[in-house]
């Protein structure tokens, strides 16, 4: 909350006016940074944000498949290139209004 008095100089008269502010601070996520794949099995990824209300999207630069690429919980079916040349996934996590976002990189080794 901001309030600003005005002190009156001369004949003018006091006056005081509150505004209300909302400060949206980008959101905290917390990921492993680095990972590996295990031979056949998908990578199970979760993502925790600080905001409570945020949209995701995960992307590769890979081959492979997301179950879910719109939540914070989610499963990475690598292609058998992946798991040969390992791959980099990266999580774009927004608050709501859209006003703060946060990107995150996960490096999958072979």
């Amino acid at each position: 909350r901001l309030q600003i008095l005005v002190t009156p100089q001369g004949v003018c008269l006091e006056d005081s006016d509150a505004v209300a502010l909302d400060i949206e601070l980008p959101p905290t996520v917390t990921l492993d940074s680095v990972m590996m794949f295990t031979d056949g099995e998908p990578l199970s990824l979760t993502a925790k944000s600080s905001a409570s209300k945020c949209t995701y999207l995960w992307s590769t630069d890979g081959s492979g498949d997301f179950t879910a690429a719109n939540s914070a919980t989610t499963l990475y079916k690598p292609s058998r290139k992946d798991e040969q040349n390992g791959v980099r996934l990266d999580l774009k996590v927004t608050s709501v209004t859209g006003v703060c976002g946060v990107r995150k990189q996960v490096v999958v080794l072979k």
